[in-house]
């Protein structure tokens, strides 16, 4: 048989193709939303001035049978031909009729495989296609070397879950998420639904506030790659569509999933969540939802994505495996290329399969970019601080306790319970400590405050099982009928009667106090005890910690 491939170069002469591309995917039912002719187009849209388009056309008896997306790119003396959507296409592969697919690899690799000091890089081959198994077959029978690595692609079949609802139960069992989304709802109005186009910079601020701290290699708050991201999430056709999945509290955005449905597929594409809320896993919560939606709306694989998250593996019912393929064309200088790039994906294939040094390299080394990038003198004053405090340093605090029976009587303010709503309303007062308001929020701690004049005049934080002094790191264990009470903007001894009135179970109110603290006699005043003075000193990294009671 006799094949005939033709050369595409230009994103105008593609577009003449369109019919064609969209009838092989619609024989083939493709549910890859990264080969789809729009998602190819948005890419060649946005990158073509970065790659040369060179998409090979294959007909049989004038009809097209397949397309081979390759685009290249000159680096040096060398050449790389990759796969159109090369950096942000999870998986790519041959648009072809499944019996031409062999004979259309092998005819357009005869035609380009001598091409001299030129190297091919073929990423996102799902194995389940079966396009890397012809490809390693056409170098094995010539004798080219070649070289290949694996990722794996975690995703749900829901055909394969008997129960779903018993699924999704145990799923959310695991790792406290049912717990954790009854504390999350616990604080405010909690709302899954999709993002509006006008809540697409909300997205990108969100994802810029994750990574702000981390490596992140995706671009998508940076440039033509952000304009790429937001124009794709337009996208909605008969076979493709965009989803943007948001998970909010009071209205603000704490998480989002962008992702794609091609036909009966759902791919994870682009997450991210408020570190701000970490605790409380609000990814897992709106995985949760999105996957209970898509099985509501018949949509057969739940494609987790690329990688080795634990999340993906929590979730996943099957396993693919996505292959990277790389091959050298003529001559011993593609050779020479081809070794140095493989010795490289080496490296990068043995810390992929290990999820910590995955997370040190996006987390912590990120962290000391960022830090390194913004260094400021105060930064240098607080490393002194810090080595100086390693040698010596000596923390004194007082814990004072005042008993329900102890107290004087006063006049009641409007003390309130400041809720998730109030601390939104008020974003100045709680700037810069928002994630450590959360943390005590999940911890079950509360916070109370006066508001006068439409204005938060003073507030304060209170614990209902422990003593946590910061300076000194240690906890101490409270009894039932107690409460801790610190942080405040400044004391007020009507808030501790309140409190009483509050808490009808309630005997004893805590509080602690630096003993260098100047006018203690507010507290005496107000029917406080000392009880007992902790002191730690630090010497050289080793702490000693002395407890003196006075009662």
């Amino acid at each position: 048989m006799n094949l005939k491939v033709k050369q595409i170069t230009s994103i105008e002469h593609l577009m003449c193709y369109q019919d064609d591309w969209n009838r092989i995917l619609a024989i083939n039912q493709n549910n890859n939303p990264f080969i789809e002719f729009d998602w190819i187009c948005h890419w060649l849209l946005y990158f073509h001035h970065s790659y040369d388009i060179q998409i090979y056309a294959i007909e049989y008896e004038n009809q097209v049978i397949a397309f081979v997306p390759f685009t290249k790119k000159k680096k040096n003396f060398y050449v790389y031909i990759q796969f159109a959507g090369f950096n942000q296409a999870n998986y790519m592969d041959i648009v072809s009729i499944e019996k031409w697919k062999e004979q259309a690899i092998f005819t357009v690799l005869n035609e380009i495989i001598n091409q001299p000091r030129t190297v091919f890089i073929l990423h996102g081959l799902l194995e389940s296609k079966g396009t890397s198994q012809i490809l390693i077959r056409y170098f094995t029978e010539q004798g080219i070397p070649f070289y290949t690595s694996q990722i794996v692609a975690p995703y749900i079949d829901f055909g394969k879950i008997e129960n779903f609802n018993d699924f999704i139960k145990k799923k959310m069992k695991k790792h406290g998420g049912d717990r954790k989304e009854k504390r999350l709802k616990a604080l405010g109005n909690v709302a899954v639904y999709p993002l509006k186009d006008e809540q697409l910079e909300m997205m990108f601020q969100l994802h810029k506030k994750r990574w702000k701290m981390k490596m992140d290699t995706s671009g998508f708050t940076k440039g033509h790659t952000h304009e790429f991201y937001k124009s794709l999430s337009l996208i909605k056709n008969d076979v493709l569509e965009t989803k943007l999945e948001g998970l909010f509290i009071e209205n603000h955005l704490i998480a989002f999933f962008y992702g794609f449905v091609c036909r009966n597929r759902y791919v994870l594409y682009i997450l991210s969540h408020d570190d701000d809320f970490g605790l409380f896993s609000p990814g897992r919560m709106l995985l949760h939802a999105t996957i209970k939606d898509r099985y509501l709306n018949h949509i057969r694989d739940f494609d987790l994505s690329i990688g080795y998250e634990p999340y993906k593996l929590d979730w996943n019912t099957c396993t693919d495996r996505v292959n990277k393929v790389i091959f050298p064309g003529k001559g011993w200088g593609a050779r020479i290329v081809f070794w140095s790039i493989t010795f490289k994906e080496n490296l990068i294939q043995i810390c992929k399969k290990n999820w910590r040094l995955v997370h040190f390299k996006r987390n912590t080394i990120g962290k000391i970019k960022k830090y390194v990038q913004e260094f400021r003198f105060p930064h240098l004053k607080k490393i002194v601080h810090s080595i100086g405090s390693y040698f010596f340093q000596k923390y004194v605090y007082e814990v004072h306790r005042m008993n329900r029976n102890d107290l004087i009587a006063q006049n009641t303010t409007n003390l309130q319970l400041l809720t998730l709503k109030a601390i939104y309303k008020y974003p100045t007062l709680f700037q810069g400590d928002f994630k450590n308001i959360m943390k005590r929020l999940y911890q079950k701690q509360q916070s109370y405050c006066f508001i006068k004049n439409n204005q938060i005049s003073n507030y304060f934080w209170v614990n209902k099982t422990e003593i946590r002094i910061k300076d000194l790191e240690i906890v101490e264990p409270l009894t039932e009928n107690a409460l801790y009470v610190y942080d405040w903007m400044f004391f007020d001894g009507n808030a501790i009667i309140e409190l009483f009135q509050k808490h009808n179970n309630v005997e004893s109110i805590y509080i602690t106090i630096p003993n260098h603290y100047k006018n203690k006699n507010i507290f005496y005043e107000q029917g406080f005890v000392k009880e007992y003075q902790i002191t730690k000193i630090k010497i050289l990294g080793f702490s000693f910690i002395k407890k003196q009671f006075f009662q």
